[in-house]
């Protein structure tokens, strides 16, 4: 019990030091540390949410239905890659990120609704 009373004080000016990075970037510096994770942690809900609640799909050839199951796919991507051992996954995980990640690449611009 001491122990966690006595780090409690010693993170202090950790502590302060990140309140500040955060007011001056707008992120908090452990985001930095493994950025990739963070990206991934920022997109998957947005992207479940999106495919959830389009109004909208790009017309390249594209219905609604296609474009719904492509946001959900990312969005499954981008959660599979957030879990703490995804990439000592199988070659097939792997190739399943890099599917994802090629459509979120292909589909950047017409992530709106």
């Amino acid at each position: 019990m001491f122990w966690k009373i006595r780090r409690f004080f010693r993170n202090i000016p950790y502590r302060i030091r990140s309140i500040v990075f955060r007011v001056r970037h707008g992120f908090p510096m452990e985001d930095c540390w493994s950025l990739d994770d963070a990206t991934a942690r920022f997109l998957a809900p947005r992207l479940r949410y999106l495919a959830e609640n389009n109004m909208s799909y790009p017309g390249e050839n594209i219905n609604e239905e296609l474009w719904t199951a492509i946001l959900y796919k990312m969005a499954d991507g981008f959660e599979r890659m957030t879990k703490p051992d995804w990439d000592l996954f199988s070659k097939d995980t792997l190739d399943y990120a890099e599917e994802c990640l090629d459509l979120f690449r292909e589909f950047f611009f017409n992530l709106w609704d």
